[in-house]
């Protein structure tokens, strides 16, 4: 993923949150927040945290990163799936969705893999999705 600094730190801004409130809305430091904006450090959120980054600053992924719901979406996970899901049938209906609603789907996605477990334990989608893999 490709996290675009000045853009984050410019909807920050424009959305009037202090780098702190940002850390306690996503559950984690202000330093790593900071760092996110430093130019002259590499680290960036992961994925699966940009969508609630996103959620927070009220915008989309695609407003500071080349992360698209499109992308995550077609991107296998590494937990389980119920054979009751038709990605297919989702796929082929997101172009149609506006980009709102593509951010509720994926935000309710990963409520319930948090629920689940799978975003927070080892082998699960925090941290180790394939996005931050392949970064």
């Amino acid at each position: 993923m490709i996290f675009y600094k000045e853009a984050f730190k410019s909807l920050r801004i424009s959305a009037q949150l202090t780098q702190e409130d940002i850390a306690k809305k996503l559950g984690v430091s202000k330093t790593a927040v900071s760092y996110w904006e430093r130019e002259d450090r590499p680290e960036k959120p992961r994925p699966t945290r940009a969508y609630k980054l996103a959620e927070v600053l009220g915008c989309s992924v695609v407003d500071f990163s080349d992360l698209a719901p499109e992308k995550w979406l077609i991107e296998k996970p590494e937990v389980s799936i119920p054979d009751d899901i038709d990605f297919n049938r989702l796929l082929s209906i997101w172009p149609k969705l506006t980009e709102s609603m593509r951010s509720r789907v994926v935000s309710t996605a990963l409520e319930l893999l948090e629920k689940s477990g799978h975003g927070t334990q080892p082998g699960g989608m925090g941290g180790d999705c394939p996005q931050s893999k392949a970064n």
